[in-house]
């Protein structure tokens, strides 16, 4: 019989890890990681973005946000 919810084993350097526990910010990261997973790609903007001029899009919840400076579209 399966348990409620399946295993996935990450194995990722200490860096990395470390990062996400910032990102996570006080959420346990196992909950981060999933919502991270669940988010839905990059996506390339129509025009630059106006503070910085790069053309990736990150999803942050509901909004788009520059992917180098962070500024909301």
């Amino acid at each position: 019989m399966s348990s409620e919810s399946d295993t996935i084993v990450i194995k990722a350097p200490a860096g990395t890890k470390a990062r996400w526990v910032r990102q996570a910010g006080g959420m346990r990261l196992s909950d981060w990681v999933r919502v991270q997973v669940d988010r839905p790609a990059n996506k390339n903007a129509s025009t630059p973005c106006q503070k910085c001029g790069s053309v990736v899009l990150v999803a942050d919840g509901q909004f788009w946000q520059c992917a180098q400076c962070g500024l909301v579209a």
